[in-house]
């Protein structure tokens, strides 16, 4: 049986070497720095205090939204095993994980339910925008507004993988029998090979999973940490820009994406290289396999 997390469907996790490191030996790099997990854990307590259709319209969704309302936040979901993905011998493809936000609302008379993730990055000024534009060749821009507004979208369409796996799980949720099954496998029927947290995050009511009969709109909340910083009598604060980029507009208040379209290719990309029978090759485009190149390097120096 595969479990694969949300997550690691994103590009950054695509990594052939490190993908099948991760799933045969259990091994993972870590990938983000220390304060990020708590930037990330206070902004997906404090928004959903806040009037979801305040928030939704005040960080640039393209609205007017109405009818807004949280409707949970930080759940664990699980799927159903994934059809048409071939695990080449090693039983079900299962994606599951924990989302930040799910809202529902309404936007030119379409209501929806929303899967709404939560990012952090560093603040881009102009000059930063312009130098990612000549990068990249993006020269259909008139002014910085417009040109952020392209970065925002580049940015957050990566992450349409993770919400698309949440999506599904919540429309197509695993039956009680399924996540029993997952759970009472034997270690070396499981990958990752070392499930230990991961194998026990799976939904803690296994009758009542969080589901919805569609999930037709998906979106990122990105907040953007400014390099200002600012002195309050004893302690120092600092401001992020916010901003919404909607990835999936709502659809008719009764259909929703084929969610599975966009996530099994990837699903079946991951299989196939755990399959691989040995460990791929260092990818030069992979910032931790250049890194341990490097380190081996000065070790047998």
């Amino acid at each position: 049986m595969i479990k694969i997390s949300p997550s690691s469907l994103h590009e950054r996790h695509q990594c052939r070497r490190c993908i099948w490191i991760q799933y045969n030996h259990g091994w993972s790099w870590p990938w983000s720095a220390g304060l990020y997990p708590r930037f990330s854990a206070l902004e997906e307590n404090y928004v959903p205090t806040l009037n979801c259709c305040d928030v939704l319209n005040n960080f640039e969704a393209d609205g007017p939204v109405t009818e807004a309302e949280w409707i949970g936040s930080k759940g664990l979901v699980q799927g159903r095993p994934l059809i048409g993905a071939n695990s080449h011998g090693r039983g079900d493809v299962i994606i599951g994980g924990e989302f930040d936000l799910m809202a529902t609302y309404a936007k030119n008379g379409i209501k929806s339910h929303a899967i709404i993730d939560a990012k952090t990055s560093g603040y881009k000024d102009f000059d930063a925008l312009k130098k990612w534009a000549k990068k990249l060749g993006v020269t259909d821009w008139e002014d910085e507004t417009e040109l952020r507004a392209k970065y925002n979208r580049q940015y957050s369409e990566k992450y349409l993988p993770q919400l698309a796996s949440y999506a599904y799980c919540m429309e197509f949720p695993a039956s009680a029998a399924n996540i029993a099954e997952y759970l009472e496998a034997e270690p070396e029927e499981l990958w990752p090979k070392k499930p230990t947290k991961k194998r026990r995050r799976v939904p803690k009511d296994h009758d009542n999973p969080i589901a919805y009969e569609y999930v037709s709109a998906a979106g990122i909340l990105m907040f953007g940490f400014e390099k200002n910083l600012e002195l309050h009598g004893d302690k120092f604060h600092f401001t992020c820009a916010s901003t919404y980029v909607e990835l999936i507009e709502p659809q008719v208040e009764t259909s929703s994406p084929d969610w599975m379209e966009i996530i099994t290719p990837l699903a079946q990309n991951v299989c196939n290289i755990i399959a691989e029978p040995e460990m791929p090759p260092h990818d030069e485009t992979c910032e931790n396999c250049v890194n341990e190149r490097e380190h081996q390097a000065l070790l047998d120096g």
